[in-house]
């Protein structure tokens, strides 16, 4: 599994342009945008990246060859979703650093950590999103997957609105930033909206990942 890790990394650091001008919209969106979307959309456009790898193994009939080597398609399954995870994580840390070093330039008067709620739902959205998006492109392929993952941009971004609507009932700017306090009677706290959104968000990547290892055992290259 490590050989696959080392692949996809290979196949991320020869797209070194495209990295380094993610990271230059990041800084341009962070001056003009909110620390909410600026963490979103980096985390996502990351992972997308990291699953633009699968598209890289299937050109030119790689599937047939890759699964000569001594490496089962479960091995596969589980590499990929490990490492779109991990590039995923990435993407989010580096949005969290510009972002609060954007705040710090702006001296707004709050940061990412009145935010830290609202991010971490994002990274659990984004993470299940790109659970399904690889999974999909798994089950038809390049071309007919680029629909599904529109629809995954954009409900990303409705959910990415819905957090941020639960968190404005915290009565402060800056959005939940009450330290996963009860906002008030009848009202969940921080830590159970977010539990609740890491519980089903995980029940959708495991489902996925399940869902990629029927696919590719079933497959014929």
């Amino acid at each position: 599994m490590s050989g696959l890790f080392e692949k996809d990394l290979r196949l991320i650091l020869r797209r070194k342009l495209t990295v380094l001008v993610l990271l230059m919209i990041l800084i341009v969106m962070g001056l003009s945008s909110d620390n909410l979307f600026l963490t979103g959309y980096g985390t996502a456009i990351f992972g997308f990246l990291a699953m633009g790898t699968l598209s890289c193994d299937e050109a030119d009939n790689g599937f047939a060859f890759l699964f000569t080597l001594p490496v089962t398609r479960r091995q596969y399954v589980t590499e990929k979703f490990l490492f779109t995870g991990a590039c995923t994580l990435v993407g989010w840390l580096t949005s969290m650093v510009v972002a609060a070093a954007v705040s710090a330039i702006r001296d707004t008067g709050y940061g990412v950590s009145g935010q830290i709620p609202e991010n971490a739902a994002i990274l659990f959205v984004v993470f299940a999103m790109i659970a399904i998006s690889t999974t999909i492109q798994m089950r038809f392929g390049v071309e007919k997957s680029r629909v599904v993952l529109l629809l995954c941009v954009g409900a990303l971004c409705a959910a990415g609105m819905v957090v941020s609507r639960a968190g404005g009932g915290s009565g402060t700017s800056a959005g939940l930033g009450t330290g996963y306090q009860a906002q008030g009677a009848g009202v969940p706290s921080d830590a159970m909206i977010l539990l609740v959104i890491a519980g089903a968000c995980a029940i959708v990547v495991f489902t996925a990942y399940r869902w990629g290892i029927r696919i590719m055992e079933k497959k014929e290259f």
